[in-house]
């Protein structure tokens, strides 16, 4: 059975493409979602994606959730009342994506990070360690400026080492 296109979600070069026989989601994965707004590079496109990721929906009166052998596809059946805020599908996206980012030397890291001259700053830290404060103190009296804070993405690159990807640039 054909499932039909919702969206396709991105986060930096990486992305998922969402189907489902009901398009409720398309709201709240476009942005109204509770969470996604704080989700670095978090887009929604309407335009299908040549991406081997992808989320299929199916309304169900029985659970499941069934990832592919390839870890490339999810397969998610329930009631609609489960799932109608997104936050659980968007979860799922989100951990599909992180299966593609860490296969390309890419990570989700909880930080911090500022850039003054083209030279960043990035720090890593617990909550609370105080990443946040060291960074504004940095904007305030030296001219940095706060380009991350709670979540970034991480790119390893054998000659320039960790480059932060801010909103997927």
């Amino acid at each position: 059975m054909e499932v039909p296109f919702v969206c396709n979600i991105a986060m930096g070069n990486r992305s998922v493409n969402v189907f489902s026989s009901v398009n409720v989601f398309l709201p709240w994965l476009s942005g109204k979602g509770k969470y996604i707004p704080f989700i670095p590079g978090w887009r929604c496109n309407k335009k299908k994606s040549n991406t081997e990721y992808s989320l299929f929906y199916y309304p169900s009166k029985n659970n499941n959730l069934i990832y592919s052998n390839n870890r490339k596809s999810i397969k998610v059946y329930g009631d609609i009342k489960h799932f109608i805020d997104s936050q659980t599908i968007a979860y799922l996206i989100y951990s599909l994506l992180e299966v593609d980012r860490q296969k390309h030397n890419e990570t989700t890291a909880h930080l911090a990070a500022c850039s003054k001259d083209k030279k960043g700053i990035i720090l890593l830290g617990e909550r609370g360690a105080g990443k946040t404060s060291i960074l504004l103190e940095l904007c305030i009296n030296y001219g940095y400026k706060l380009i991350a804070n709670d979540l970034g993405l991480l790119h390893f690159d054998k000659k320039l080492g960790c480059v932060f990807i801010n909103n997927g640039t």
